[in-house]
């Protein structure tokens, strides 16, 4: 997930002084020095303001001290299913990371080339994950060339050489099958 803050401008009502205390949130609206509200998002949920509060608003309720304060709505969070973590213990024997590079049409999703490595090599495969992506002029047009470490392993013992070749050449082979894959070094 993302954070990130977002800088926008006061309704003139508020930079000039006079904001309406009618409306419910007035009293939450944090003003910098440049007349500003710091809105605070985490990936695309706004999590509220955080700023100085308006001069006006300190004046109406006899505060000397300049303000600073926060309203943040954390509600959205709540709404989430708790995730539930799972757990598995470390490996006896040590596993073997090999990275490819695959390149394949536009229409073929990362998560097309994740679901049929994990199909296919299902046994020896921990974890698969895409590092990059690149679209651009080393590669012909209307395609796309992702770069992904496969994780291998067994809980039976440690993975001979051949067995790393063998399993490595099944994922090249079933891609270039599939989606007609091109392999950097091939």
């Amino acid at each position: 997930m993302v954070t990130y803050w977002s800088h926008s401008p006061l309704p003139d009502a508020v930079l000039a002084g006079e904001p309406d205390l009618t409306d419910e949130p007035a009293l939450c609206r944090f003003q910098t020095q440049l007349g500003s509200v710091l809105s605070h998002y985490f990936s695309a949920f706004p999590l509220g303001y955080v700023g100085q509060v308006h001069p006006y608003v300190c004046k109406q309720n006899d505060i000397r001290v300049n303000l600073y304060g926060a309203d943040l709505d954390l509600n959205w969070a709540l709404s989430f299913e708790e995730r539930k973590h799972r757990f598995k213990t470390f490996g006896k024997f040590p596993n073997v990371e090999r990275d490819f590079s695959a390149t394949v049409a536009e229409s073929i999703s990362a998560d097309n080339l994740r679901n049929t490595i994990k199909s296919s090599v299902k046994d020896l495969l921990r974890d698969i994950k895409f590092f990059d992506v690149y679209r651009g002029e080393r590669i012909p047009k209307g395609h796309v060339s992702y770069a992904f470490r496969v994780v291998l392993g067994s809980d039976k013992g440690t993975l001979a050489d051949k067995e790393v070749q063998d399993v490595q050449q099944k994922i090249i082979s079933t891609l270039q099958d599939k989606y007609q894959a091109q392999f950097a070094g091939l």
